[in-house]
């Protein structure tokens, strides 16, 4: 409809202007045709109704356009005067201005079928306006098929190398006074996520704490850590597997090895594979406009295309995950080993000999919203059975009553841990 209206616009101004062309071309020309071609001998008589006199001289019509110059004896004279010169004049100044028009009108004439061009070619634009949250590379005239890949033409990776360098990987565990903190709300309870306020300012992300729902409402390349990192909050004098920890049940099949280890659950993900969401570990701090994995000293397992990433590096992993599904991430710090787990399945170990202080991380491209158990809630187990009864902070602190009734048996399976016996 663009591009008719357009062509429509300009013929129709075309035509209007040569028409205007040819009436002036004309008119000049008669003019002049009759402008001093006549002689006494062949002028007709004249009716001399209109005839007047000025400056010596007497005019009088000659035909609807010409006058005639008659002197005091009557005679008309058959040179062009200065009236005629005018008239020519002013024809030629309003055939240029009308060649003029014309070229204007089919320059914006063809600026408007260009328009119209451009509006067909783009007519389905990128889903609402969230798209100016992404990076360049996936950014478009048309919808970009999303990967996990983090960008690589953009130079948000100068910044997070930059970043990098300019503030090396914390390798403090919390103090004496965390420990404590810890200890008090119940240990696993202690974990939250930590939004940054620009975040909370500009709603990108939300968090509600009682229910832990994660919210990532636009479409940015969004990351967040937890409060403390994966270590075990053991107080003076405290000793692995014994109260006040809990004994898990695989315990005895992990050799005593300490486990670190959350879930997330996708609750919504409007977009589908349009959005990218990691679950993974990351030193802090960490740039928090880059997912887990996407930078140094990182990990993740992504949904779009169930690929797992260390330090930018990407390779195939496992099956892709969307609504529904529930993925885990787990570490075990006595060997190094990062592994994922998929509605309880576990996928293998995705990474070997990888020690640092981690931290819980989670990250999103657009909007989705999930739910996290860090198995503190007893009504909510984790998926993947082998990892129940631990938690980001390894074996989960036990409440008075639970201590009371599980003191006799908790002590048991711990001198079965330490001689290799199966319980």
């Amino acid at each position: 409809m663009t591009i008719h209206y357009a062509h429509a616009t300009f013929w129709r101004n075309f035509r209007h202007c040569l028409i205007l062309c040819i009436y002036v071309i004309v008119t000049s020309r008669l003019s002049l045709a009759r402008c001093g071609t006549s002689s006494d001998g062949d002028r007709q008589p004249e009716d001399k109704l209109g005839e007047f006199e000025l400056d010596g001289y007497r005019y009088r019509p000659r035909g609807r356009i010409s006058w005639v110059v008659a002197d005091e004896e009557g005679s008309g004279s058959g040179g062009c005067n200065s009236l005629c010169i005018i008239a020519v004049t002013l024809s030629i100044i309003v055939l240029i201005s009308l060649i003029i028009m014309c070229i204007v009108c089919i320059r914006k004439s063809r600026e408007k079928v260009d328009v119209g061009q451009r509006a067909i070619k783009t007519e389905t634009p990128p889903r609402s306006s969230i798209i100016n949250y992404l990076p360049r590379f996936l950014q478009g005239s048309s919808r970009t098929k999303v990967t996990s890949s983090p960008p690589e033409t953009d130079t948000a990776n100068d910044e997070a190398d930059n970043f990098s360098i300019q503030y090396p990987p914390l390798n403090d565990t919390p103090t004496t006074e965390e420990i404590t903190e810890i200890r008090r709300l119940g240990g696993a309870k202690a974990w939250e996520w930590v939004l940054e306020e620009q975040f909370l300012a500009q709603q990108v992300v939300s968090l509600e704490k009682e229910r832990n729902i994660l919210r990532f409402q636009k479409r940015q390349i969004v990351m967040v850590q937890t409060n403390y990192p994966c270590f075990v909050p053991k107080a003076e004098g405290d000793v692995l597997y014994q109260l006040p920890f809990e004994v898990p049940k695989s315990a005895v099949e992990r050799g005593g090895q300490v486990l670190h280890y959350f879930e997330i659950t996708v609750i919504e993900n409007p977009e589908g594979s349009d959005t990218n969401i990691a679950i993974g570990l990351a030193t802090k701090p960490y740039p928090s406009y880059r997912l887990p994995g996407w930078n140094i000293h990182s990990v993740s397992y992504n949904s779009i295309d169930g690929r797992k990433f260390n330090d930018s590096i990407g390779q195939k992993y496992a099956d892709a995950w969307d609504t529904g599904d529930t993925i885990g991430c787990g570490y075990t710090p006595d060997v190094g080993n990062v592994f994922f787990t998929k509605n309880g399945k576990f996928l293998g170990n995705a990474f070997l000999r990888l020690f640092h202080i981690w931290y819980p991380t989670v990250g999103a491209t657009g909007p989705c919203t999930l739910k996290i158990n860090f198995g503190d809630d007893h009504e909510s187990k984790f998926s993947y059975e082998s990892a129940r009864g631990y938690g980001p902070g390894g074996p989960l602190l036990m409440s008075e009553r639970r201590r009371r009734l599980s003191r006799r048996h908790s002590s048991g399976i711990f001198n079965n841990i330490s001689t290799g016996e199966s319980a």
